[in-house]
């Protein structure tokens, strides 16, 4: 094809750029112009991937059906490469996949040993039924006058405006005198139209279609991994298209395959040091819900401290601080937002957090901290300046003091005071100091760090600190008997907070007594006169009824007859 790419309109194709063969063929060039094997332009972009450059040859008009000297279309030559290319454009542009070459072969039959290929293929031929002959599937469910297939077909993207033989769908319907089927493609036309004019690059043919009625700007494509209009527009990095489907309510927090990978809500897709900061504020600031999680249970706010996404400013965490980001979510991990900070070595974020948390200290807001402790929050007792260190047998210890007291002592009341004294009977906290007397104890003694560390420590206050409540409760309902777990919360002065109280996978007491298929303990949980909180949500948005349906036999049936009869929610969906 090498005559092909030696035209102007080749060269184009070859730069990716969309706009040259726009300005091109409006000056005249020739479209539908073929080199000597009979190649066209079509054949020429599917051997390489420029989705912006094939649907602007498909506006103008070019032959979907041409074959070459061999009888090849331009899915023939898709199956021939190695990347699987342009096939699901042209079978969403309505190519007819039963055209064979002249050795008598679809383009199925080439062999090619692509899984891919095949696998998108295999998706259409679905689509089409077992009864598919011949021409674009779309339009054998018009001629077999059948509405399902058409509104399925429809919902995989396929082109309304598509022609076979020299008709269009809406001609070919109407021929037909199939005047319902008329109206269904006169309903989606708006709706095709905003689709194909973002893959072509066309503003104002997408503008046009926005104003109508009927437009559909979060219809989604069934079959493709990417769902979503609006994420071929952030692929694309248009911030005009961005902009258009944002302001027409496209919702960005629809859940698609982000970055063609895993699910999670769409605004994902921008949380990115490659996207444009305009183009990723315009979409944050879209109505984006920070409290959404991805199938791994990151939040926003996790997923943006990955490292592979590169490092992002500072003031989209803040914003998504003041936007409703919960920092004692947990992913699947166990990992809450502090935790990944330190983690991605983001010391700047680290202090944020922290700074949120002394605020919520200084207004003296104990409803929100019993809260974060009721959530498993591990870093209430923070100690966030650095003041002493010893160094011994080449590490580093660093010994901190609590500025939670220094700041809560600050306060007009002595509330937060009482919350911090109540904190460590009701949970661990792990942020406790260690006196920096002990440095002489380990050089006189000569004792090993490790030895230190496994002995002294646990021998003492850590050892205090395992005997929280709710690590109590939590081991009675996984181990021990149905008395002893009405004994720990009888014995509590919270009763009704550590029957709700959430472990690192924050999943509740009632929770872990489904896990462990203690019937008679949930059954007793339920039954308490505290809310148990049954439609409680763990670090995957996993209810207890969740974990009840994974119960074999007659012991599943039963807790999931307990959960209902309680009121559970079973219409709840997990991440």
């Amino acid at each position: 094809m090498w005559d092909l790419a030696a035209t102007p309109i080749g060269k184009a194709i070859h730069a990716d750029d969309a706009d040259e063969v726009n300005r091109l063929v409006k000056e005249g060039a020739n479209i539908l112009f073929k080199d000597r094997k009979h190649n066209t332009y079509l054949h020429y972009v599917c051997t390489m991937y420029r989705p912006r450059v094939f649907y602007t040859l498909v506006a103008h008009g070019i032959d979907l059906g041409a074959q070459n000297r061999h009888g090849n279309t331009a899915l023939h030559v898709t199956a021939l490469q190695r990347e699987s290319c342009h096939v699901a454009d042209l079978m969403m542009c309505g190519i007819d996949p039963a055209i064979k070459n002249n050795d008598g072969k679809r383009a199925d039959q080439l062999g090619t040993q692509n899984k891919y290929w095949h696998m998108i293929i295999e998706r259409y031929k679905r689509l089409f039924g077992p009864n598919y002959k011949e021409g674009p599937g779309i339009f054998q469910a018009v001629k077999e006058h059948d509405i399902p297939k058409i509104k399925q077909l429809l919902r995989c993207w396929i082109r309304v405006d598509c022609k076979y033989n020299k008709q269009t769908l809406r001609q070919y319907a109407a021929c037909l005198k199939f005047h319902d089927i008329v109206v269904i493609i006169d309903e989606h036309m708006a709706t095709s139209d905003m689709i194909c004019g973002v893959f072509e690059g066309d503003h104002g043919k997408v503008r046009e279609a926005l104003k109508k009625t009927r437009c559909r700007v979060n219809f989604l494509n069934e079959i493709s991994v990417k769902r979503h209009i609006l994420q071929y527009a952030i692929k694309f990095r248009d911030l005009r298209f961005v902009q258009m489907l944002c302001d027409a309510g496209a919702d960005v927090n629809t859940s698609v395959r982000v970055n063609n990978y895993f699910w999670g809500p769409l605004y994902y897709e921008v949380l990115h040091k490659d996207v444009p900061h305009d183009i990723m504020w315009y979409v944050l600031k879209s109505g984006a819900d920070f409290t959404l999680k991805d199938e791994r249970g990151r939040t926003a706010f996790m997923y943006t401290l990955d490292k592979v996404n590169g490092e992002m400013p500072i003031d989209v965490f803040q914003y998504m601080l003041t936007k409703g980001t919960d920092i004692t979510q947990r992913d699947c991990t166990g990992c809450n937002p502090r935790d990944i900070a330190r983690f991605a070595r983001r010391r700047d974020v680290v202090d944020m957090i922290d700074k949120f948390y002394i605020r919520i200290i200084r207004d003296s807001d104990c409803d929100t901290l019993t809260q974060m402790a009721v959530d498993g929050y591990e870093s209430l007792m923070i100690t966030h300046n650095y003041r002493d260190t010893f160094i011994y047998a080449n590490f580093v210890i660093l010994f901190q003091y609590r500025d939670t007291f220094i700041y809560a002592a600050g306060n007009k009341t002595d509330d937060v005071l009482q919350f911090i004294q109540w904190l460590p009977r009701f949970q661990a906290c792990p942020s406790f100091t260690i006196p920096s007397s002990y440095s002489g104890y380990l050089d006189s003694r000569h004792v090993p760090l490790s030895l230190f560390l496994e002995n002294e420590l646990r021998s003492g206050k850590e050892r205090e600190l395992i005997h929280d409540e709710v690590r109590q409760l939590h081991h009675a309902v996984e181990q021990l008997s149905k008395a002893e777990v009405r004994r720990i919360i009888d014995s509590s002065p919270t009763p009704d907070l550590i029957v709700i109280a959430k472990n690192k996978a924050r999943r509740t007491p009632l929770m872990q007594a489904v896990i462990f298929g203690r019937d008679d303990i949930a059954e007793m949980l339920v039954c308490l006169q505290y809310d148990v909180n049954i439609d409680a949500l763990d670090c995957c948005n996993q209810t207890a009824y969740h974990f009840a349906c994974c119960l074999p036999g007659d012991l599943g049936k039963k807790v999931r007859e307990t959960l209902v009869d309680a009121g559970a929610d079973t219409s709840i969906k997990d991440t």
